[in-house]
């Protein structure tokens, strides 16, 4: 089967190895060496920026990564976003 270039480079870009789900998924399992060595090392550069990306960042403490903060009010449990991540569960390290 063959890829278009642009599939490639957006699965690229989004860490996510395109040729080998290709592989895995289809019914002979065939690619070219030259191709999985190429599809390899762009997945590992991939990997090492996302890496670098998520080390800016850390789980929110007061929320335990869930965004949400449970709070106990006349016998009723009330959900409310977290102040702190606001909402998204993750803040910048400081």
């Amino acid at each position: 089967m063959k890829l278009d270039s642009s599939v490639i480079e957006a699965g690229q870009q989004c860490g996510v190895d395109v040729e080998g789900l290709v592989k895995k998924y289809s019914k002979n399992g065939q690619q070219s060496s030259s191709l999985q060595q190429q599809s390899s090392s762009a997945t590992n550069k991939n990997t090492i920026n996302g890496m670098n990306r998520l080390d800016r960042f850390r789980i929110c403490s007061e929320c335990k990564g869930y965004g949400l903060v449970k709070e106990i009010y006349n016998h009723q449990v009330k959900e409310f976003f977290c102040e702190k991540c606001e909402g998204e569960g993750i803040v910048r390290k400081e």
